[in-house]
């Protein structure tokens, strides 16, 4: 039996109708929540599963060799600069870097040390110095701490090894969490595979909702603190040490992150080294209109909480400075330009942030630090 024309072509229409009309939807979807697309679901649990980083017992986590000073060198002065991906210069050119730009400006009489890689905090930075310090002798220590690192430490005090001596983290420990997180997670990513799998479309994820990713952890689990407070928690307490000062959790931030800076400052007095601190500005702190705004409710711009605990801890203290970044942020024409504008997330400052911040850091060095940079010149 012969189908007629006309049903064939009626057919044909209505898939072509129904590909463009799912097409048209999943386009849209993706748009509006990329998130629920099968590739970027994929991607994000390959992301914890294979982290770029790789376990460290002294610095907890490491992506590229650290440029530690090599002992008897023939630099006569030399400066650290210690943090995270701030510091590191994170988005921006090498030439356009924070210490790049330093090094440059002050010559090349005078050796910049940046010691920082991503997601770094005080309670690495701790371990940082002390070997740096060990290693060679430094005119200055400049540590910027970033508004991350209250939370940080709350989630890498997880790893510390409590027994008196040098710090530690617990190598076998973070190994072993590895192998767990990659073996709870890859049948979720499984279920998001395949080029014939309707979940890779992101208008069938956003009705049938993707997995939490805590699905495969129970509370109980060795590690489920850890994984609830990395994969979870993290953007919460960041949020709840800026909003609400008196919530438990906050104090426990604050406790941590000022047990390690005053592990950093008594160590930079033991070898009389001058110690420079400074709170990490972000939009919101610093611009009436910041592009992202969803985390932190205005006004705007708000306080830098981590700036005003940094002041009043260690503002008096002889041979400790702060850095004022906060202020000079404000005191610029267009704040909001001193910060990648894309995506619309991103938090880190572009290379006339990280202009601003060298510029700022110079001038108080070479007010605090008199003869700054004649030995290697004479």
């Amino acid at each position: 039996m012969t189908v007629p024309r006309k049903y064939i072509l009626s057919l044909t229409i209505l898939a072509v109708a129904v590909t463009s009309a799912v097409a048209c939807v999943e386009v849209t979807v993706r748009i509006l929540h990329p998130e629920m697309a099968g590739a970027f679901i994929v991607s994000s649990l390959d992301h914890l599963r294979h982290p770029r980083t790789r376990p460290d017992a002294e610095f907890h986590h490491v992506v590229n060799a650290l440029a530690f000073p090599s002992p008897g060198d023939a630099f006569a002065e030399r400066i650290m600069i210690v943090g995270d991906s701030f510091a590191m210069g994170y988005g921006v050119r090498e030439k356009e870097r924070l210490g790049t730009l330093l090094q440059q400006h002050l010559g090349g009489g005078i050796k910049i040390d940046v010691l920082a890689t991503i997601s770094y905090s005080p309670v690495i930075y701790r371990n940082l110095v002390r070997k740096a310090l060990s290693l060679a002798p430094y005119r200055a220590v400049a540590v910027f701490v970033d508004q991350t690192d209250p939370a940080d430490d709350l989630i890498y005090q997880e790893d510390v090894i409590e027994d008196g001596s040098s710090p530690r983290f617990d190598l076998n420990r973070m190994k072993d969490r590895a192998r767990y997180i990659d073996a709870a997670l890859s049948p979720m990513a499984r279920r998001f595979s395949g080029w014939a799998n309707v979940r890779r479309l992101a208008g069938i994820n956003l009705l049938l909702k993707p997995p939490s990713l805590m699905e495969p952890f129970k509370p109980g689990d060795a590690y489920y603190r850890y994984i609830y407070l990395s994969f979870v928690a993290r953007t919460g307490l960041i949020n709840q040490f800026n909003n609400e000062p008196e919530a438990k959790e906050s104090q426990e931030m604050l406790t941590l992150l000022s047990k390690h800076l005053d592990e950093i400052t008594t160590l930079c007095r033991a070898y009389r080294v001058p110690l420079f601190l400074a709170a990490n500005p972000w939009e919101f702190q610093v611009s009436p209109h910041p592009k992202e705004t969803s985390q932190f409710p205005g006004p705007y711009p708000r306080d830098n909480r981590l700036e005003t605990v940094l002041a009043s801890r260690y503002g008096n203290l002889t041979g400790v400075y702060i850095v004022p970044l906060t202020q000079i942020f404000r005191e610029q024409g267009d704040p909001s330009g001193l910060f990648l504008a894309k995506p619309k997330n991103e938090i880190h400052w572009n290379a006339k942030g990280d202009s601003l911040v060298e510029s700022t850091l110079r001038r108080l060095l070479l007010s605090k630090l008199p003869g700054l940079g004649r030995a290697g010149r004479q």
